[in-house]
């Protein structure tokens, strides 16, 4: 494999990561948005750490600011010390 071409497979798979990662459900909602759901403190740190949109509204105009505020103060403070650093 040369150099251009294994650049090019290696951006194509970021590409495909990121948008499962970025992904939505029938309802809007994010892996994120999930895993704060859930109270996964692993998965959104994973997810954070992976560039997961923070932002991203789900069919009722949520983010992930919205699900952690709902959550326990543990998946808050995760969430931004997890973004701030």
């Amino acid at each position: 494999m040369t150099k251009k071409s294994k650049d090019i497979y290696c951006s194509t798979n970021y590409l495909k990561i990121f948008s499962l990662i970025n992904g939505v459900d029938d309802q809007g909602r994010t892996p994120l948005m999930v895993a704060i759901k859930v109270q996964n403190i692993y998965a959104i740190r994973y997810l954070i750490g992976k560039s997961a949109s923070l932002s991203r509204q789900d069919c009722k105009g949520n983010n992930a600011y919205h699900y952690a505020a709902t959550s326990k103060k543990e998946i808050v403070q995760v969430m931004l010390n997890d973004v701030l650093v």
